[in-house]
This record gives structure tokens, C-alpha cells and sequence, in this order.
């Protein structure tokens, strides 16, 4: 069996927004690691510990770039000074029964993982999760939101050809650009995805059935 070609991302484009910039993160990460939830409940915490922050602490996903950090970028910079291994990341995924924490080792792996075809394989399963979550916006408001509608949306950011219909809310995070996925599927990187059926509200009332963004 041939091996597969890795595609890799690329996150040296210069940004016309200050949003998502190499100086402007790296400010934020900065202040991030010295405000008093990261020094409290973050520093040299481990991966296990830090699981429980998020049970504990993270109730919403985003950040809009002022201070204090939100709970979930502190975990998330805490989590990359882990350097967790693939084996540990795959792990977090499959039996993560806290959403917070899945979204959190979700946006690690888009703005981490050097492959794109990887990136794909580990969040492409998480489509199925329609667990509701809490999204903070860039004016500090709140909206309900779903769990496959973050992952797909971190699919889409920075994807050549692709675009989001409104701003993301991680658009301060300087994530590479990622491939689309039907050029992996045409040069046999990628196996065309599988779609969950829909849900049948005949045989469960309590069935969740939207619409799928397109990829």
C-alpha cells in the first residue's frame, strides 16, 4: 500500500486585519499567561487537570480579543504547553463527555496539526456530535450553537475557496490555512466523507434535524 502524500499548512500570509495576526496573538498569548484564571487554575496544570478546569470552568466557546481571556483560551494555550502526543489528542477526542473540552482539543488540532489530511481524519468524526454549546461573540453577547457547527466552521475558516458567513469567533487565533477537503478526496488522500443519516422525527420527538453547512 502506496503511502500517502501529506499536505501541509501554511500560516505565513501576511493578514490586512489585525485579528488572527502573528503580533496581535502573540500579545494576547502573553497576557493570556499572566491573567489570574491561567495563574490560578492553568499553570503547570496536566492534561487530566486541565480537563477538569473546563468541567469546571468553561461554559461558552470564543474569545473577542479582550481582557480578562476567556476560560477557554487559557485552557487551550495550557493544553498546547502539554504538548499532548497524537495517541493522547485521539484519545481526548473519543471519550470526551464534556463538549467544552472536546471543542477546546478540536480547535488545538486545526491550529496544530501540521497535516491536512489529519486535521480532516480527527475532526471530520465530530460532525456527529450535536451537543449544544454556548458561543461568545466579538460584541460580548451570547448565542446557543451546536457542537458540529463549530467543527464544521473550524473547517471552513482560512480554507482557500471557502468562506464563513459571519465572523468566527476564534479569528484571533493565527490558524494556518487548511486545504479543501475534495482536492484531498481527488487525489486519493482523503476517502469521500460519510454523511449521519437524518434524524426520523416520527420514531424520536426529542431528535435534533438541521440543516448541514456546506463544506
Amino acid at each position: 500500500m502506496r503511502a500517502l502524500e501529506s499536505t501541509p499548512l501554511t500560516g505565513d500570509v501576511d493578514w490586512k486585519s489585525p485579528l488572527g495576526s502573528r503580533s496581535t496573538w502573540a500579545r494576547l498569548r502573553e497576557q493570556t499567561r499572566h491573567c489570574t484564571f491561567y495563574r490560578t487554575y492553568c499553570f503547570k496544570a496536566s492534561l487530566k487537570q486541565l480537563e477538569e478546569v473546563t468541567e469546571e470552568h468553561v461554559t461558552y466557546v470564543g474569545d473577542c480579543a479582550a481582557l480578562p481571556p476567556s476560560p477557554f483560551l487559557c485552557v487551550l494555550l495550557a493544553y498546547d504547553c502539554c504538548s499532548p502526543s497524537r495517541e493522547e489528542v485521539a484519545a481526548h477526542l473519543d471519550c470526551s463527555k464534556n463538549v467544552y473540552w472536546r471543542a477546546i482539543v478540536a480547535t488545538w488540532i486545526r491550529w496544530k496539526e501540521s497535516r491536512a489530511e489529519q486535521v480532516y481524519q480527527l475532526l471530520d468524526p465530530l460532525y456527529r456530535d450535536y451537543r449544544p454549546i454556548k458561543v461568545r461573540q466579538k460584541d460580548n453577547s451570547y448565542h446557543n450553537s451546536y457542537l458540529d457547527v463549530f467543527i464544521d466552521q473550524l473547517l471552513r475558516y482560512r480554507c482557500a475557496l471557502v468562506s464563513l458567513e459571519e465572523p468566527f469567533v476564534l479569528d484571533v487565533i493565527p490558524f494556518p490555512h487548511l486545504p479543501p477537503r475534495y482536492e484531498l478526496e481527488a487525489r486519493g488522500v482523503l476517502p469521500q466523507r460519510e454523511y449521519a443519516a437524518p434524524a426520523d422525527d416520527d420514531d424520536d420527538d426529542d431528535a435534533v434535524s438541521r440543516p448541514r453547512l456546506q463544506q
